[in-house]
């Protein structure tokens, strides 16, 4: 089984990768891990969106 994509993870919820590209960018702009999927997870759940799952996507480091 290969790891999902942001896109496919998106089906749940079709906000998913640009909330992705824009923490990321906040995250390296603070000088925090912008790889951080755990971290990631924590963000978008705390803003009520659906936990994405614990396999970081084989994308997320792009976007």
């Amino acid at each position: 089984m290969s790891m999902p994509s942001l896109e496919e993870l998106g089906e749940e919820n079709p906000n998913l990768s640009q909330q992705a590209a824009e923490w990321r960018d906040a995250r390296r702009n603070a000088g925090e891990d912008p790889d951080d999927w755990e971290a990631f997870r924590e963000h978008v759940q705390a803003i009520g969106a659906p936990d994405p799952g614990d396999e970081e996507p084989h994308d997320f480091r792009d976007s």
